[in-house]
């Protein structure tokens, strides 16, 4: 199913990559032009003041720019993920009903839904059967006292 060195070259990759292509047929947009537009889009610097930059300084510069949007394309995938699952999680919940054993199949879809790292059913299923006891529930004060060996009634 997926695309590995086994499965070989994925399509859309391929796709993406003649794309790309199309739109530079000359090959005009070379690594330092990327990186002046990059730099200049990023922080509004003209092509003098870029030319100022040492070739090290520049790629420097790029390389911190590519970290930073790749934490806050990450963080907008993850968030959008997680918006993505909860709703699916709310629909299936409403969609659909749990068998003898609480098992939830679109709840266990919905549950595996990720951008970046999708969970099949089982591995959701296995996840659940790891995840740590939950919390005793929340009792009442006379409850409490009770287990303490204070009797309130007396």
């Amino acid at each position: 199913m997926g695309h590995g060195p086994k499965d070989g070259p994925d399509p859309r990759q391929e796709r993406a990559e003649r794309e790309l292509a199309a739109l530079d047929p000359g090959r005009l947009a070379g690594g330092l032009a990327r990186a002046f537009d990059l730099i200049e889009k990023e922080y509004g610097w003209s092509d003098d003041q870029v030319l100022d930059l040492t070739l090290r300084r520049i790629r420097q510069i790029q390389a911190a720019i590519f970290q930073r949007q790749y934490v806050e394309t990450r963080q907008r995938r993850s968030e959008m993920s997680w918006q993505t699952r909860m709703l699916a999680q709310i629909i299936a919940a409403a969609m659909s009903e749990a068998d003898k054993e609480g098992n939830n199949p679109l709840g266990d879809i919905a549950a595996g839904l990720d951008m970046d790292f999708p969970s099949t059913p089982d591995e959701v299923k296995q996840n659940r059967k790891e995840a740590p006891p939950p919390e005793p529930k929340a009792g009442s004060f006379e409850r409490l006292m009770g287990m303490m060996g204070r009797n309130l009634e007396q």
